[in-house]
């Protein structure tokens, strides 16, 4: 649920990772092309004005790919905190600690939240749990340990491995949490081109790829509410599935959340960016200035979602 008065985006500042998660939701790792591939100007600065120009308070989660790789992660930090939002971001943790201790310190006060991934496929246990509890002290000097979370994606097939990783990481003073495993429409076949962005265009799902989609997001969902029972207390509010439908449900996407994706198309939210033009799903995009946030609230078109649209209060 957004607290009053507050606004929530995401932004995607990467298409590309560094890891290749089997389970990955958004597919970023490509063998074939290991070239990075970022956000770049003229779509910053754009992006970065529609920022300053948006009513209210909002937290600008900096995501998708490897967002703490990008090359110009640091001028980007300073530009949003010099203006009255809040700065967020979710990364793998994988690159040095000086890194991250540098996007904190350029922050500042600004700083919301770092959302921190382990990736059991990825990542040395060991290592990651030495690293977060240096961050974790680095911020505790700041009197800001409360911003950071260490999360795990919540897949039945890997329970054992997690409920290990939980005590080692406890064992260490780090709560590792869970978080919901979302399907993407990448893995879909493709039907006719969408989007207006000046940095290139994507299909969106094919009618088959469409429904293929919604039933696996029906069946992780399902996967989430067995975490759930298996798992009593891991999932944070803000992680965890909603174990009753929202299709139907008024929902502040569009309105107060909003997601900017890497070529500068605005979205509703993650579900509207995947599976393109439903009513009121794609808001505009920043190069062209043509942005418009939705004028009154309206129904979820889905039956499963992670977004914090809704409940509204």
């Amino acid at each position: 649920m957004l607290p009053k008065n507050e606004g929530y985006l995401h932004w995607h500042i990467a298409d590309w990772c560094n890891y290749a998660c089997s389970y990955c939701c958004e597919n970023r790792f490509n063998k074939a092309d290991k070239k990075p591939r970022f956000v770049k100007e003229p779509l910053v600065g754009a992006a970065l004005r529609f920022f300053r120009a948006l009513p209210g308070h909002w937290t600008v989660r900096l995501t998708s790919g490897e967002p703490s790789a990008h090359p110009e992660l640091f001028y980007i930090t300073r530009r949003l905190a010099e203006m009255d939002h809040k700065i967020s971001i979710i990364t793998n943790f994988s690159l040095p600690l000086e890194r991250y201790q540098r996007f904190v310190l350029e922050a500042g006060h600004r700083l919301d939240y770092l959302h921190i991934s382990f990736h059991l496929e990825e990542a040395d246990e060991q290592e990651f749990i030495a690293k977060c509890a240096a961050l974790k002290s680095f911020l505790a000097k700041r009197a800001a340990a409360s911003l950071m979370g260490v999360y795990c994606v919540a897949l039945p097939e890997y329970s054992e491995k997690i409920r290990s990783a939980m005590e080692r990481f406890k064992g260490k003073g780090i709560d590792l949490k869970l978080q919901l495993y979302m399907p993407n429409a990448r893995a879909f076949p493709r039907g006719k081109l969408i989007g207006a962005g000046e940095t290139g265009r994507r299909k969106e799902p094919s009618p088959s790829g469409r429904a293929a989609l919604s039933l696996l997001r029906t069946v992780f969902h399902n996967k989430g509410r067995r975490m759930i029972e298996s798992f009593p207390g891991s999932f944070e509010s803000s992680a965890a599935p909603k174990l009753e439908s929202p299709k139907g449900k008024p929902c502040l996407a569009g309105i107060k959340w909003i997601v900017v994706d890497i070529r500068g198309d605005v979205w509703r939210c993650h579900n509207a960016r995947q599976d393109g033009p439903l009513p009121g799903s794609h808001l505009g995009n920043v190069l062209k200035g043509d942005v418009a946030l939705l004028p009154t609230v309206l129904p979820c078109s889905y039956d499963s979602c992670g977004c914090p649209g809704h409940p509204i209060d």
